[in-house]
């Protein structure tokens, strides 16, 4: 007479195998997940004294052309916009528009390099990269005004 049916040393089998896999896995894990950081408090206060230094460094230069816009739906909400000259501007300045990375910027001032001022905002979609989707985004930033 059997101690256990074959269904029944299937079962356990298939537990026994489940149980010694989720051993594996979790040793497994274990090993090669990244460790606990810790940070001490000195860090921490330096870190901060780091953030506000150059915070107030940033609050204390002047900014470019930025305009405060009210948003008509919340009454006290204000937004700063900054606008690009769009024919005088350099890669940093073109890079802070939406959609508009240092490749394409360079493309931009490439562009300007070869063809001279922009004369309308919709000439920027002669530049490779920027289609009517993009040039709807960075179409309310930008400024034209001859070099």
């Amino acid at each position: 007479m059997a101690l256990f049916t074959s269904k029944e040393k299937s079962i356990i089998g298939f537990l026994g195998l489940s149980a010694v896999l989720g051993f594996t896995i979790s040793q497994v894990k274990h090993r090669y997940s990244p460790g606990v950081i810790s940070i001490s408090s000195q860090e921490i206060s330096e870190f901060k004294a780091l953030a506000d230094s150059i915070y107030s460094i940033e609050n204390s230069t002047p900014k470019k052309s930025k305009h405060a816009i009210s948003n008509s739906k919340e009454k006290d909400s204000k937004v700063e916009v900054e606008f690009v000259n769009i024919n005088t501007a350099n890669k940093d300045e073109l890079t802070s528009l939406p959609k508009i990375g240092p490749v394409t910027a360079e493309r931009i001032i490439h562009y300007r390099e070869d063809y001279g001022s922009f004369k309308s905002v919709d000439d920027l979609t002669n530049v490779k990269g920027i289609g009517p989707k993009t040039l709807k985004l960075i179409k309310e930033r930008i400024i034209l005004k001859p070099e």
